[in-house]
């Protein structure tokens, strides 16, 4: 018998703890990664202590993000990443 089948709620989740984030390195290598990707848009790009302004920024201008040929790295989903983890 399950807890669905009981009409009991399931029982909660411990939340998730993604532990100190170091928002100016993120911030920093999110700017890094515009740059690689052609955003259109860069010169444009806020300071790094206008957190919510990058982030608003960098989310409009996501679309817009190119990945380059000859890069090892994926700086599209990179980004992507990095974005997620300052909206926390």
């Amino acid at each position: 018998m399950t807890a669905k089948s009981d009409g009991k709620p399931r029982p909660k989740r411990p939340p998730i703890r993604p532990g100190e984030i170091k928002t100016g390195r993120v911030v920093n290598r999110l700017r890094d990664l515009h740059e690689l990707g052609g955003h259109p848009a860069y010169k444009r790009f806020p300071a790094s202590e206008e957190l919510f302004l990058v982030l608003e920024h960098a989310q409009t201008w996501a679309g817009k993000l190119k990945q380059p040929k000859d890069s090892l790295v994926n700086g599209v989903g990179e980004a992507a990443v990095s974005r997620a983890k300052l909206w926390r």
